[in-house]
């Protein structure tokens, strides 16, 4: 196993470690960070910027459709296209409504991830 050397916050105050059992450090060939969410949504934000996608914040989804990588925006209609949708809505958001049904889900599931 493997023990983090500890997640700092905003004022670098330790507030703690992390022990990494074997599978995990095996599943993730032993590569990971831990950072603020806020943090790591500025870094996303800006990699999009820098990589040319077009975010459209606040904006309403009506639908999303995974098969032709497309999603409905619900003020106009308009389709549009996408290598990558990321959808930030919550566990109880459009996102994963359309894309997983309740049946699916489980009580303790945050994340999902498609490729």
């Amino acid at each position: 196993s493997f023990v983090s050397p500890g997640t700092k916050d905003e004022t670098g105050e330790l507030l703690g470690t992390h022990r990494w059992g074997e599978e995990v450090l095996r599943d993730t060939n032993g590569e990971f960070l831990f950072t603020q969410h806020a943090a790591l949504r500025h870094l996303l934000y800006e990699l999009a910027l820098f990589s040319g996608a077009v975010v459209l914040l606040g904006t309403k989804v009506s639908t999303i459709d995974a098969v032709n990588r497309t999603v409905t925006l619900a003020d106009s209609g308009e389709q549009l296209p996408a290598d990558v949708i990321i959808g930030a809505d919550g566990p109880t958001g459009l996102t994963r409504r359309l894309l997983r049904p309740v049946k699916e889900q489980l009580a303790a599931d945050r994340m999902n991830m498609y490729r």
